[in-house]
């Protein structure tokens, strides 16, 4: 069973007072594409996802990400949840990397 999801979302807040120097004016898009591959076995879940997200106002950037998972399944019982997270993330002249991997394992009474 294959699955694929689009999502758009947009976000904009400010605070402070717009005469201080800690205002901040912010607004955010991001894009983002998955693919899911859903079965009834070992691997009970797969997917990835990429995304672009743009900022503009006080902070502007542009951020690209990755997650890749997957969901397993041993005896009914046992679930091991793995994910990998790579950002790349351009501010002006510099670029920040950022990556994390989960792994969740846990027992279902």
């Amino acid at each position: 069973n294959l699955n694929t999801r689009i999502n758009y979302s947009t976000s904009s807040y400010n605070y402070g007072n717009s005469n201080s120097d800690y205002y901040q004016d912010q607004n955010i898009e991001k894009i983002g594409l998955g693919v899911y591959y859903n079965a009834d076995n070992l691997i009970e879940r797969l997917g990835a996802t990429i995304s672009y997200s743009n900022a503009t106002g006080t902070n502007k950037y542009d951020q690209t990400g990755l997650k890749v998972f997957s969901n397993l399944s041993f005896m009914n019982n046992i679930l091991l949840n793995l994910s990998y997270n790579y950002n790349k993330k351009t501010q002006e002249s510099e670029k920040y990397y950022n990556s994390i991997f989960k792994a969740n394992l846990s027992y279902k009474f």
